[in-house]
């Protein structure tokens, strides 16, 4: 886990890492005059990014069932290390955004650690896996623009340590582009010395027995024949290996269960016709709705990080919290804490208390509309006055109640995505997933950025003024409520692994 957390690092850094910086690069660049018009080229130089991803991220989903999820993260990991800093000494929009774009498309790290997740965690423990999971995005997505803030152009900022330095000053935005690639690499060369590979058909298997002849099988059970035929999946389990043209049994042998891939014979001998119309398909209906899930809640999450970079430093005129750069990265930094107890603590306990996965993502999403409407009586209660210990307390229980809605609905349903499919399916599932998140994260900052630019630049009444985009906010969680009651119950546990086609037989 401690090698699949510093993998994941590597993408919510890359992806955050540049926001608080990228404002003054594009004016940098000398694209345009006027200042006002550099909104559009920062929307696009910050959406190209998950654009790209959105493109390739089935390709390598698929990539990964083929060849293994091992290399298809180290090529993600490398990929990432490479463009980040190449892109910190672009000299030109152009080249910038060729390097987002190049970034985006080879970065395949999340979609392949779900199904690694997947495949190493079962039932009992996919609660606390999962968290991991949610836990390293979190804290790379607040260290992202907490680096990218403090080492962005260090010869003005640090002119002690850096005042003269020629090559910083051709390139001021290198130092934090640097610090992700090195994160990257620290991810890849982990993974190349101690990241196991677990994907379909390449786990170690315990060798075949030799074949047992098929007049020994008469003698079955002589030995004990108050025993019992079939044994219990606890104790041994029953492997059968077909011939290739009458799909006979060759052998019977007694073994004890060393991976997941061995199944019962009732599990092998006659598949039920609908598995093995599901194989045939791969992915079904509860693997969409699962995505759908999943989309929808990675919509307005982006949508909220946005928003509240804008919201927490306008003013009050403008339905804003009028905070300094310090007090939001001070607000993160506690939410980063409060982060770590959520995910590690609190989540992996409720979860074992609570019946199944699609009644605790529900509970989430409850509770979620009020987190977001709870802003603008924040902003409210401020009232453009000095953030007092009354303000901040305000202002950090909103934070939370946000957090902890997100923690129990992220969760839950990256879990549930891993549940729909079977395990030969799960780098498919997964890269569908990715698609359809980065779809939604390469539109959600400019959409939210524009709507609450209109929202706010002239004197709107209510609802369409600066208290829109949190109303938009809520909407959207209450259709990812509604969505939910369709989720089938078969997403509350994992698949088995399907068998081998008749006439094909596994070996060590």
């Amino acid at each position: 886990m401690v090698v699949l957390s510093i993998c994941i690092l590597s993408e919510p850094v890359s992806l955050s890492i540049l926001f608080p910086f990228v404002y003054f690069m594009v004016r940098d660049f000398g694209v345009v005059d006027d200042e006002a018009q550099l909104g559009y080229y920062v929307g696009l130089l910050a959406s190209v990014f998950s654009l790209a991803q959105f493109c390739t991220s089935v390709f390598w989903g698929w990539a990964s069932d083929r060849v293994g999820r091992k290399p298809v993260l180290l090529i993600g990991l490398l990929g990432n290390t490479a463009t980040m800093l190449a892109f910190g000494t672009s000299t030109s929009f152009r080249a910038a955004l060729i390097c987002r774009a190049l970034c985006g498309i080879l970065n395949a790290n999340i979609g392949v650690v779900k199904c690694v997740l997947g495949e190493i965690c079962d039932e009992s423990n996919q609660d606390l896996g999962f968290s991991v999971f949610g836990l390293a995005w979190g804290v790379g997505g607040i260290i992202g623009p907490m680096i990218g803030g403090l080492l962005a152009n260090p010869v003005t900022t640090f002119p002690e340590l850096f005042a003269g330095n020629a090559f910083l000053t051709r390139f001021p935005y290198f130092f934090p582009c640097a610090v992700s690639a090195i994160v990257s690499m620290a991810g890849c060369i982990a993974g190349f010395a101690f990241l196991e590979e677990t994907g379909p058909g390449r786990r170690p298997r315990a060798a075949v027995p030799a074949r047992v002849d098929a007049p020994s099988l008469s003698h079955a059970g002589a030995e004990d024949e108050t025993s019992p035929l079939l044994r219990s999946s606890q104790s041994t389990m029953v492997t059968e290996t077909r011939t290739a043209d009458h799909g006979c049994p060759k052998a019977l042998m007694d073994s004890p269960p060393s991976t997941d891939d061995e199944v019962p014979v009732s599990a092998t001998y006659d598949p039920a016709p609908n598995v093995a119309a599901e194989h045939e398909a791969g992915l079904g209906w509860a693997s969409y709705h699962a995505v759908a899930g999943y989309a929808l809640v990675a919509l307005h999450t982006t949508l909220f990080d946005e928003v509240f970079a804008l919201f927490a430093v306008q003013p009050y005129s403008r339905g804003g919290l009028v905070l300094t750069s310090a007090q939001v990265g001070a607000s993160l930094a506690v939410m980063g804490g409060l982060e770590l107890l959520l995910q590690l603590g609190a989540y992996p306990r409720f979860a074992a208390h609570v019946a199944s996965l699609r009644k605790l993502y529900r509970r989430g999403l409850v509770a979620y509309p009020a987190a977001y409407l709870a802003f603008p009586v924040v902003a409210w209660l401020v009232g453009g006055g000095a953030m007092d210990a009354a303000r901040w307390a305000a202002l950090l229980v909103a934070q939370s109640a946000r957090l902890a809605c997100s923690v129990f609905v992220f969760t839950p349903v990256m879990t549930m995505i891993n549940n729909s499919a079977h395990p030969e399916h799960l780098g498919r599932v997964n890269g569908l997933g990715q698609t359809a998140a980065a779809a939604v994260r390469g539109i959600g900052p400019a959409v939210g950025t524009m709507m609450y630019a209109w929202s706010t630049s002239a004197p709107r009444p209510f609802p369409i003024n600066h208290v829109l985009v949190w109303i938009v906010l809520a909407a959207l969680t209450a259709v990812q409520l509604v969505h939910s009651r369709y989720l089938p119950a078969s997403l509350d546990s994992k698949k088995r692994r399907l068998a081998q086609p008749r006439g094909s037989v596994e070996v060590a």
